[in-house]
């Protein structure tokens, strides 16, 4: 997995191939600095020259990163996997298993291609509940909520196109102890 074997957010997953891009915004500024404000907003130049705000401004609001009042630009790595183990049902929950259920999304060509979009986003919460799970492993999910909510929550346009996939409930309150029915699920919808 991405996190540690004694079950730890592992930032130098980041260093794995195709990764390393990430370590001078959100490693650099986030994790080490511990300036999410600024790590923010390289975030974000880094994301619009990629062409996947959309893919983020929905993960930001599928996740219920802009409605989490718990994270601040003062969370530090112990208080997000306080948030993880919350999340997630405790610590296995986002430090196993869950690489195995991705991979079993990317062989789902026809339905990732229905899910996910560079014009429109993700669709699915499916989908970004992996994201954050990876995000808790590699130890920048209190980066990722700052991100949201310092840029495409603020965002009229971001509101507008993808507020109707935040929770019902605040992000913070949100529990997703057990994945692996929706994996399920989506195999099942994709043939």
């Amino acid at each position: 997995g991405l996190a540690t074997t004694d079950g730890h957010a592992n930032v130098r997953s980041w260093c794995m191939p195709g990764l390393e891009r990430y370590a001078s915004t959100v490693v650099k500024e986030c994790v080490v600095n511990k300036d999410l404000r600024q790590s923010s907003k390289l975030q974000l130049t880094r994301t619009f020259d990629d062409w996947a705000d959309e893919l983020d401004a929905s993960y930001c609001f599928a996740e219920g990163h802009c409605t989490n009042s718990v994270a601040s630009d003062y969370t530090t790595t112990q208080d997000m996997e306080n948030m993880c183990d919350y999340r997630f049902g405790g610590r296995r929950g986002w430090t196993r298993n869950f690489v195995n259920n991705l991979k079993r999304l990317m062989d789902m060509p026809r339905s990732l291609n229905t899910w996910v979009s560079a014009k429109s986003g993700i669709s699915t919460q499916r989908i970004t509940r992996i994201l954050s799970k990876m995000s808790c492993a590699q130890g920048t999910f209190h980066c990722d909520i700052q991100y949201c909510k310092h840029t495409y929550c603020r965002d009229e346009y971001y509101v507008q196109k993808y507020g109707n996939l935040l929770p019902p409930i605040a992000g913070h309150l949100m529990q997703d102890p057990d994945m692996s029915k929706d994996v399920a699920a989506m195999e099942s919808a994709d043939v």
